[in-house]
């Protein structure tokens, strides 16, 4: 009697990254696949997302060869992701492991995976610094941010912090109100800047537009 083989396919697929998280998730997920056999034995085999076909133009890809196939008629199978995790996203939604049953020959099974992804939130320190004899050190100045919270009023007197929360790769602008009429001339300055598009914890001085890596 000639047996035939059953087939697993994994299919997977992504919402929210950009080209660039996509090529980074491309090369370091894996599906770790394990059949148990009703002999206690099993099969283990691990398939990097590299390999997937895209569906089209959908954001969706699937995955089957011969390594994949199961010759047991009672095998209870488990795919597992692994490194799913992408920098400067959360994952927000979808399993990161399905299991399933095989009980009969020749039966085709779909492991389907819908993992999703938002930008990760980042906190920019914001200070405000006030120079000069004739500055007032009590008076408060106003602060706004597009893209972007402010924690508080958005009102900073001299050596005061606030923070500002914004997604990654979002392009913020913080705003300082004019305050010439009062004497007053605004300058701003930067520390800690983002290094090989990598974000680092910034500290800003009054305003201007900045683009989150």
């Amino acid at each position: 009697v000639q047996l035939t083989p059953s087939k697993l396919t994994i299919k997977k697929t992504v919402t929210g990254l950009d080209e660039t998280a996509l090529k980074k998730l491309k090369s370091g997920l894996k599906f770790k696949v394990t059949y148990k056999y009703k002999n206690n034995g099993t099969k283990n085999v691990e398939v990097g997302f590299d390999k997937f076909t895209q569906e089209g133009d959908t954001n969706t890809y699937t995955y089957t060869s011969d390594d994949l196939k199961c010759w047991s008629m009672d095998a209870a199978y488990t795919v597992a992701e692994e490194d799913f995790v992408v920098e400067g996203y959360d994952h927000t939604g979808g399993n990161t492991t399905v299991s399933g049953q095989i009980e009969s020959k020749n039966q085709d099974v779909i492991a389907t995976f819908t993992n999703a992804y938002t930008p990760s939130n980042r906190t920019i320190t914001l200070r405000k610094v006030v120079k000069g004899n004739m500055g007032d050190t009590n008076k408060e100045f106003h602060f706004t941010a597009t893209n972007a919270t402010i924690t508080g009023d958005g009102n900073l007197a001299d050596g005061k912090n606030t923070t500002i929360t914004a997604k990654v790769g979002q392009e913020i602008t913080i705003t300082e109100d004019d305050y010439t009429s009062a004497g007053y001339t605004t300058t701003a300055s930067a520390t800690n800047d983002v290094t090989d598009g990598k974000y680092e914890d910034q500290k800003r001085r009054y305003g201007k537009s900045y683009r989150w890596q």
